[in-house]
């Protein structure tokens, strides 16, 4: 009966830090930075800050907030977040931000 229960288990899996890191790190990570690469921006935004797996637990209802539900993030989508990436930001939030504790004492 196991076979049976693992071939019905259909709940989707949730995202994993690297990829909630990879997507902030392609999106994010160039206003919302200690140190922005965004000339528009020489300090980050709001104070709001990225750079750490801490950081991004700290923020994390504000990303599912910002970027999956009002859509205001990234600032008029300058960097191309397609709705399938906000989707993963948005799940990686909800299933309370996997594996980032621990990731926070690497990064």
């Amino acid at each position: 009966m196991a076979w049976w229960l693992a071939a019905c288990d259909t709940a989707p899996r949730a995202p994993a830090y690297s990829e909630a890191r990879r997507l902030v790190d392609e999106h994010c990570i160039s206003c919302h930075s200690k140190h922005p690469t965004e000339r528009a921006f020489p300090i980050a935004p709001g104070g709001i800050v990225f750079d750490t797996a801490t950081d991004m637990v700290e923020h994390a209802e504000r990303i599912r907030v910002r970027v999956a539900l009002d859509r205001s993030m990234p600032l008029m989508n300058k960097t191309g977040m397609t709705d399938a990436e906000r989707q993963v930001l948005a799940s990686w939030v909800t299933a309370g931000t996997p594996t980032a504790t621990a990731a926070a004492s690497i990064r």
